[in-house]
């Protein structure tokens, strides 16, 4: 536990105001006896701004609430398109598939959300994996319901404005090679997504595109 005159570069959740009965920590800098290369993906130095730690948390908490509204459109629509379903099963399957690649992929985002919070680091792999994964959704369904296009785009909004409120506190390390990696692994993320989609629906098209609307 770590004392409120401890010399290790930790920024703490409790000093910076937020009351809980847990002391999360944000490492700004390498921490002694750290894990090598931990501080690749978590470090945040001390340079151009510091972050508000109850102001990320906030915005992280919003974020989930936005997730967590986006699964109950998915849930809804899913459950009238199946009751529709008959005599347009080759139409209507082709949107319910979409439907399910979407809801695992807000299972994912959910989880990694979850995950930041109770962790209390910063992860700016997580975040821009996150921004990747609604505006990869965005551009490659087709035909979604308007409710959900609108509840992923303000995701997205959302995403941008806290991505740019993080963005001038990190290192060196994020660089457009970093940034293509990210892109690269949100779109594997999407084709695992669009497979456990296939076998939810039983179809055999394994390892083929999902129709676009």
């Amino acid at each position: 536990m770590v004392s409120d005159h401890d010399d290790e570069p930790f920024y703490n959740w409790r000093r910076a105001g937020w009351k809980s009965t847990s002391l999360l920590k944000v490492p700004w800098l390498r921490a002694k006896g750290a894990p090598k290369g931990l501080e690749q993906v978590f470090r945040l130095p001390r340079k151009k701004q510091d972050l508000n730690p109850r102001e990320l948390r906030s915005q992280l908490l919003e974020l989930l609430r936005l997730v967590s509204v986006a699964k109950g459109k998915v849930e809804r629509e899913e459950w009238r398109l199946r009751s529709l379903a008959r005599g347009r099963e080759e139409v209507l399957g082709q949107l319910l598939l979409q439907l399910y690649a979407i809801e695992r992929l807000l299972e994912m985002i959910s989880l990694r959300l979850n995950t930041l919070i109770v962790a209390g680091y910063v992860d700016w792999r997580s975040i821009a994996l996150t921004m990747d994964l609604v505006r990869q959704a965005l551009a490659r369904y087709r035909g979604l319901p308007p409710e959900l296009t609108s509840q992923l785009a303000t995701m997205q909004t959302y995403l941008t404005s806290m991505w740019a409120g993080i963005e001038g506190s990190l290192g060196d390390e994020v660089s457009p090679t970093a940034l293509s990696e990210v892109r690269g692994e949100a779109s594997k993320v999407i084709e695992e997504a669009e497979e456990e989609a296939r076998r939810r629906s039983g179809s055999t098209s394994s390892g083929t595109p999902i129709p676009l609307g």
